[in-house]
């Protein structure tokens, strides 16, 4: 009986000396764990998540503004680093599309890894008119040579000589089963040589961040 009268005294002295001194920061959780937080506010445990705010429709969109902004930027960053490769012979469209950062990741760096090994030649960087995919950035590549060689259907070697009739098929070819061997995430749809040269074409959907960014500005 004289311990419960202590201990309820106790109890008494401490809720007198609370207002005064003011509640412990430290608060317990289960298992014997402790969180400091800081404050004399009481803290409940456990504490429920605060309701999600709705932010409205143009906070929503920023996010994804922001992704395709950033894209773009890794693309052009990452297309004029390419066309400054001297392995790598553009026309004036496809070396402008690729500066402006209209081209597919996938085709950059498919192509920076292609001219690790030798010289290409691309006409253009066509655009997917109808269908899926359509107005997104430029899927295709259409290569014209090969190390010098060209690569239309019907067009002869350099030098007109009659042991090289075969070598456009043959470097053709060679284009196609390399571009046909990448895997994932720059495996392409298809391959499919033209009598302007071969047309590579990769799915629908640009996988995202596959592109380092841009060094920041000066």
């Amino acid at each position: 009986m004289a311990l419960l009268l202590l201990a309820v005294a106790v109890v008494a002295m401490v809720a007198l000396w609370a207002p005064m001194f003011g509640a412990s920061p430290i608060v317990a959780l289960e298992g014997g764990a402790e969180v400091d937080t800081g404050s004399s506010v009481a803290v409940g445990v456990p504490t429920a998540a605060p309701a999600a705010e709705d932010v409205g429709p143009v906070a929503r969109d920023a996010a994804p503004a922001a992704t395709a902004v950033q894209l773009a930027a890794a693309r052009t960053f990452a297309g004029s680093q390419l066309a400054g490769n001297t392995a790598l012979t553009l026309s004036a469209t496809a070396r402008e599309l690729l500066v402006m950062g209209r081209v597919d990741a996938r085709g950059i760096l498919s192509l920076g890894q292609y001219l690790g090994q030798t010289q290409l030649t691309v006409a253009d960087f066509p655009a997917v008119e109808t269908g899926i995919g359509a107005g997104e950035a430029r899927r295709q590549i259409l290569l014209t040579g090969l190390a010098g060689v060209p690569l239309g259907i019907g067009e002869a070697a350099p030098g007109g000589r009659s042991a090289d009739t075969m070598a456009p098929d043959a470097a053709a070819a060679s284009v196609g089963v390399w571009f046909e061997s990448l895997s994932a995430p720059v495996n392409v749809e298809s391959v499919i040589r033209t009598p302007a040269g071969v047309l590579v074409t990769f799915a629908p959907g640009e996988p995202p961040l596959m592109l380092p960014s841009p060094p920041p500005s000066l």
